[in-house]
């Protein structure tokens, strides 16, 4: 397996499963899950804040580990709330339940995106050398 594609792997898994677990963190300090019952949803939202991170962090994390500058990431960020506010749209949330969604997915990506672009940085990928 190449480098890079190694690389994008790793990126990929690493950005993934920590916007997952930040954005769960955070959920779960803000809404407590209650009891459950049958008319509380608190559990599917957590359970799909949770998802969708994993996706849009990873790549977005992706992107961070190779990226080279700060700006290479505007894509991929920009994407991922783009996605979500599609998904909030979709499900019908009101303005106050997107505001809330995007501000959870936020604390779940932007950190994800961080470290990794912090890791690549401290991490780069060397030039193979060619021999002819």
């Amino acid at each position: 397996m190449n480098r890079p594609l190694m690389r994008d792997i790793v990126g990929f898994l690493a950005g993934g499963l920590l916007a997952a677990l930040l954005s769960c963190v955070v959920f779960l300090i803000f809404f407590p899950l209650p009891p459950p019952k049958p008319t509380d949803h608190t559990r599917e939202a957590l359970a799909l804040l949770v998802l969708v991170n994993f996706f849009c962090g990873g790549f977005t994390g992706r992107r961070a580990f190779s990226a080279d500058f700060l700006s290479q990431l505007l894509v991929s960020v920009g994407g991922s709330f783009a996605v979500m506010v599609l998904l909030c749209v979709l499900a019908s949330l009101d303005l106050v339940e997107t505001a809330r969604m995007i501000g959870l997915a936020s604390a779940g990506i932007l950190p994800s995106a961080a470290v990794l672009f912090l890791f690549g940085q401290r991490f780069p990928l060397k030039p193979e050398s060619y021999e002819l």
